[in-house]
């Protein structure tokens, strides 16, 4: 059985002090949008309810009968996302959000697994499922720490990452990735200000920018 949480402890663990990691690359069942993430109706909530759709019928293929080489039973990951914002937008322009909602996958899910998982979601829930894609993302060393709060504080989150950085000589490395949460309580099931999640950025050395 595959426990996210406890077979990678590394990737799922954070203090609310910022410290600096290195990310594995990671594959992920995902789906990209924009908008306002905090709506309960929000595009990027829906999508995390199509890509738990789709993982509960890759995670049942076995009992369904469905052989699939190198399957291992996994347990639900927690969400995760990627943000980035529009040229030109404010600080809160919540709208112009662009998003990858994110759930991580076994390396036994393939293009043909996914597919598969897909067409069988679609006959079962009646809609389409056509927007959840694979995803692998690479983001190297990284500085992370865990956020205490509402959606709409982690820009607080994000300015102690900013500041430890400036600190110790990093910057955040756009080219390598972007803004990313990983949540570690089901945001359904807690309130919004008991939220708990693990704000990370790519990093790079400033020594390293100014010598290029």
């Amino acid at each position: 059985m595959i426990d996210f949480k406890e077979d990678y402890q590394e990737y799922y663990q954070a203090k609310k002090k910022p410290s600096i990691v290195n990310m594995p690359k990671v594959n992920y069942i995902a789906v990209y949008g924009q908008g306002d993430p905090c709506p309960s109706d929000s595009e990027y909530r829906l999508s995390f309810k199509k890509l738990e759709q789709v993982t509960n019928t890759i995670r049942s293929a076995k009992k369904n009968g469905k052989k699939i080489a190198g399957f291992e039973e996994y347990n639900m990951p927690p969400r995760e996302s990627l943000w980035w914002k529009e040229i030109g937008a404010g600080e809160f322009d919540y709208d112009k959000l662009n998003w990858i909602a994110m759930l991580r996958a076994p390396s036994f899910v393939t293009e043909d697994v996914l597919e598969w998982a897909k067409e069988q979601t679609e006959k079962e829930k009646k809609q389409s499922y056509s927007s959840v894609e694979l995803f692998t993302y690479d983001e190297g060393m990284s500085v992370q720490c865990l956020h205490t709060g509402t959606q709409r504080e982690i820009f607080k989150t994000v300015h102690i990452l900013q500041e430890y950085l400036a600190e110790i000589g990093f910057c955040i490395n756009f080219e390598n990735g972007v803004h990313h949460e990983v949540q570690m309580r089901d945001e359904e099931r807690v309130k919004p200000e008991n939220m708990r999640v693990i704000v990370r950025y790519p990093i790079r050395s400033v020594q390293t920018e100014e010598g290029d």
